[in-house]
């Protein structure tokens, strides 16, 4: 079993929580086996990656300096995750290339941010979801990975 943290659009909002040590968000972090980041905190992933170096994996977004790392795939236990900000595939607009792409890398689960707004899809053989935005909806999102199955919830900050 495998526990991932999932944030996006933090918006250089995460120093500030990082530095109450007490808080469910900070609690998270330290318990979780792997952090994703899926853009747009330029500075917030470099805090992270500094606290976390070896449970940090990011994408860059549309507000970040590098946009060099659009889409990342990540395999753990049975499960494919394709990492993606979401302004590449026009997720503003509906998810369509998002879920071309996802079958395309046969990926399980596709994260995704940029729209600061939580969403989950089901399509088939296929999850999407998005844990909304830390520095907007103030929200984050907790994944457990058992075997071929996942299991989701989402945090308030």
């Amino acid at each position: 079993m495998t526990t991932l943290l999932v944030l996006s659009d933090t918006h250089g909002k995460l120093g500030k929580l990082l530095q109450d040590s007490g808080s469910e968000l900070v609690h998270h972090l330290n318990e979780s086996d792997r952090i994703f980041h899926l853009g747009d905190g330029e500075e917030d992933i470099r805090k992270l990656a500094l606290l976390y170096p070896t449970k940090l994996e990011y994408v860059n977004g549309n507000c970040d300096l590098a946009d060099d790392t659009p889409v990342r795939i990540i395999d753990i236990e049975n499960t494919r995750f394709l990492l993606t900000h979401g302004h590449k595939f026009s997720v503003k607009t509906n998810l369509m290339k998002l879920e071309l792409e996802c079958r395309y890398r046969e990926a399980d689960v596709g994260l995704f941010g940029h729209t600061h707004r939580v969403t989950y899809e089901d399509l088939g053989g296929l999850t999407l979801l998005n844990p909304g935005s830390v520095a907007t909806s103030k929200t984050y999102m907790q994944i457990v990975v058992d075997g071929d199955k996942i299991m989701y919830k989402i945090f308030q900050i």
